[in-house]
């Protein structure tokens, strides 16, 4: 009986061309959310702080505050850059309140043709802090 030898040249690069696609997807989509959660976390953050920050400061005018808490978004968010869409102090309930929104984009790119060609996140974001009585 004749034994058959199968060349098997060719097999690896033919398991990575079914693979790395696959990986490549994989590697892509926890790269972008990494990156969103991290921007959702800092955002998160920053509305605690300006709300935090308002309600310290609430005897000044609106126009002041705003420019103060425009100037802290500026000196202090390091991955992204929030935009205020409201900045409030309601005195019935002694609660400063600020509302943040902000749009993240993926950084590959990759994950928004998975998520259906749109490759940004828009999150929007309430805090609130109650002001100081004793002021």
């Amino acid at each position: 009986m004749k034994k058959r030898i199968r060349k098997e040249n060719g097999q690896a690069m033919v398991e990575f061309a079914l693979v790395a696609p696959i990986f490549i997807m994989l590697l892509c989509a926890v790269c972008d959310f990494g990156w969103v959660f991290a921007c959702k976390t800092e955002l998160v953050s920053i509305a605690g702080q300006v709300a935090r920050d308002t309600a310290i400061h609430g005897s000044e005018t609106a126009a002041q505050l705003m420019t103060r808490e425009e100037q802290y978004i500026a000196d202090n968010a390091k991955l992204c850059v929030p935009e205020i869409k409201s900045l409030t102090i309601n005195d019935t309930t002694g609660y400063a309140s600020v509302t943040l929104t902000e749009t993240v984009d993926y950084i590959t790119g990759f994950t928004g043709v998975i998520t259906g060609g749109n490759n940004s996140k828009t999150f929007t974001v309430n805090a609130a802090a109650p002001v100081d009585p004793y002021k």
